[in-house]
């Protein structure tokens, strides 16, 4: 890779980072992993970052109701932080390809794509997705070898808030038969919005893995193009993305791991991170809001389906009888939603202990409520079912995409197996589009 460019690029990522990323000989090597030597220090991690694992639920069919029991083995993960050993999924290239975090022995990262087309699953081993683009078929992942797996050397985890500076960070197309390279620009693929104009994100590895530079231009990429003017101490970030208009990209900053790995040794809470809204016209920044500490997932927000308002679920600073949300507008308005629209609180609305955004369509966003399926947008809360796992992603073309650890024995020493699914929007019409390897769990 060599130096980015200034003006924004064509459609295809076509610039370099503005320095070359060091290269490890070390590839992930398959052997016994052993068990973890860090799960005292690691619970701390659990409590400050609310990287708690909690039992998933039983997941519904066609009528509602699966037909298999499913969990998670909360001793699969002590010691993990944030999203670190977590099964997590994502829709790449506009619902074309299904990505798919798993971990082998709990611990060792591999990743599955399936392909809607095809309806083919590749898989590679040893590698921990970092970030997806959601617009187009590009997975970013670096290697792990047994020794980083095992020892839980780093923080980071696929869709968490924490960002790092990985010793080679490689770009996976998923629309040829190519293999991960790090011979690939430090770009993004152009994200147009419903407006006349386009955003393009690019990489500077020096500050993480994530993207650190936003610009726009308009569609015909004539002119110069705008960078956004974010704030000095923005390091890295996740992008939203645009706003109902096209008008406005949103983005949240993520944290640096040296600085959540020093703030945690000190017994220090963690930085506070900020969601930015920016107007794609001028660059500048039109809105900030300060998110929950001590939720992990991002991004954490989502648009409205129709409106330039941001919603986001907070179990941090709400009362203990029912989950904050959040909400703001493009140009800055914002407050608690309940007290802002006057809605009454749903009977149903638990007193969560995760919630997760799952994605937005023209009706508003969707989040997952401790396995449940909520909208949350301007005409209040509204359940729309029971999903079953803590994360997941939709797309309104192909459905809510989630991944279940399932047993075969409950509950002990039987086998265990990540499974990849697909649901309607409220949970049911299952399809399973992928069964990963059986690991015995032992009794």
């Amino acid at each position: 890779m060599s130096d980015q460019q200034t003006r924004p690029p064509e459609p295809l990522i076509n610039a370099s980072p503005p320095a070359p990323l060091p290269l490890v000989s070390d590839k992930p090597v398959h052997g016994k992993r052993r068990a973890w030597p860090w799960i005292v220090g690691g619970l701390v991690l659990l409590v400050l970052l609310g990287g708690c694992i909690a039992a998933m639920w039983l997941l519904g069919d066609a009528s509602g109701v699966f037909d298999s029991y499913t969990e998670v083995d909360s001793s699969a993960f002590d010691g993990v932080s944030g999203s670190v050993g977590l099964n997590r999924v994502a829709w790449a290239g506009n619902g074309e390809y299904a990505v798919i975090q798993y971990h082998r022995d709990y611990t060792y990262p591999s990743v599955a794509v399936w392909d809607r087309t095809s309806g083919i699953t590749r898989t590679l081993d040893g590698y921990k997705v970092l970030f997806v683009e959601p617009n187009s078929a590009v997975v970013w992942l670096t290697p792990v070898s047994d020794e980083e797996a095992d020892m839980g050397t780093s923080l980071d985890g696929f869709g968490d808030a924490i960002d790092q500076k990985p010793e080679r960070l490689l770009a996976w197309r998923l629309d040829d038969l190519s293999k991960p390279t790090d011979n690939t620009p430090a770009k993004w693929h152009a994200w147009p919005g419903s407006g006349d104009a386009v955003a393009y994100l690019e990489i500077n590895p020096l500050k993480g893995a994530g993207a650190a530079v936003v610009l726009f231009n308009n569609k015909a990429s004539h002119g110069e193009g705008v960078k956004a003017e974010l704030p000095q101490t923005t390091g890295t970030f996740v992008p939203i993305g645009w706003s109902p208009s096209g008008e406005y990209f949103a983005i949240e900053e993520l944290l640096d791991e040296a600085v959540v790995s020093a703030a945690l040794d000190a017994g220090k809470p963690v930085p506070p991170r900020y969601l930015i809204v920016i107007d794609a016209a001028t660059g500048k920044v039109s809105a900030t809001a300060t998110l929950p500490r001590l939720t992990d997932t991002a991004p954490l927000a989502l648009w409205e389906g129709a409106a330039d308002r941001l919603f986001w679920i907070d179990t941090e600073n709400a009362p203990v009888d029912y989950v904050g949300i959040r909400s703001m507008t493009a140009t800055g308005s914002s407050g608690d939603a309940f007290a802002e629209f006057g809605w009454h609180l749903p009977g149903a609305f638990p007193e969560a202990g995760f919630a997760s955004p799952l994605g937005s369509d023209s009706d508003g966003p969707l989040f997952a409520v401790d396995g449940d399926i909520w909208r949350i947008g301007l005409g209040g809360c509204e359940h729309l079912g029971r999903f079953g796992p803590r994360t997941g992603q939709w797309n309104p073309k192909e459905g809510l995409l989630g991944v279940t650890v399932e047993y075969a024995e409950y509950p002990s020493g039987s086998d265990a197996w990540p499974q990849a699914q697909i649901t309607d929007i409220h949970g049911g019409a299952r399809r399973r589009i992928w069964n990963g390897p059986i690991t015995n769990r032992g009794d």
